[in-house]
């Protein structure tokens, strides 16, 4: 009967011996896996990191790609008593990179212009009178990702634009009778413009314009705002 009891005994020991160890076994399995799918996760968290991080690797410019900007701009045409305005929109899509340190931002932009101008001069009412359109594709060159310039140059913006136009140009008042002559000029052609803005805060900037529409030139002083 003691046999029977010591044998009894040797058996339970056992099976809990193998039991625990199985257990142990088990869990170590289970935080190896644990520990195996967190790795690969993080791996997955730093590859898409890191991809993100090259999808949105432009360099700093006031008009890296998605930038949307309107614009205002009163002509010189006062200085000889006229009047021309000049509202604008634009939107930047792509950036080219110098040596992957000079940035310059390609878009796309609409230009309006007014012009008006008139005189009383020689007892009559003489006057003239242009207003259409311009699309352009632009190209700036942002100085404010070079950090060893001065400040107030990284607070510029160059650019230049190509593109076409369509005006519409008559004389008025006294002078009218001139379009019945052939005097008139307008329709498709091409257009360019260059200029200068200067950021005041990163959204909001002066600039100075030149333009020229085929047979019209001009210049202005304007707002800016970006988004």
């Amino acid at each position: 009967m003691k046999r029977i009891f010591v044998y009894f005994i040797v058996m339970v020991l056992v099976s809990g011996w193998t039991f625990s160890a199985t257990t142990t076994k088990k869990e170590d399995t289970k935080t190896t896996t644990k520990t195996e799918t967190t790795k690969k996760d993080t791996k997955k968290t730093e590859t898409k990191k890191e991809e993100k991080k090259e999808s949105d690797g432009n360099l700093d410019s006031y008009f890296k790609p998605g930038t949307f900007a309107v614009n205002l701009g009163i002509g010189f045409a006062f200085f000889w008593g006229g009047f021309d305005i000049y509202p604008g929109i634009e939107y930047t899509f792509y950036q080219f990179k110098i040596d992957n340190k000079i940035p310059l931002d390609l878009g796309v932009a609409v230009r309006g212009v007014y012009y008006s101008w008139s005189t009383t001069a020689y007892g009559g009412n003489y006057g003239f009178m242009l207003f259409g359109a311009g699309a352009f594709a632009t190209l700036h060159f942002g100085p404010k990702a070079i950090e060893t310039l001065p400040e107030f140059l990284k607070r510029t913006d160059l650019y230049i634009g190509l593109g076409v136009r369509f005006f519409s140009a008559s004389y008025t008042g006294d002078a009218a009778y001139l379009n019945s002559l052939g005097y008139t000029y307008g329709g498709v052609g091409v257009a360019s413009l260059g200029g200068v803005s200067y950021f005041i805060t990163d959204n909001f900037a002066i600039n100075f314009e030149g333009s020229y529409y085929g047979t019209y030139g001009g210049g202005l002083i304007g707002v800016l705002y970006k988004f």
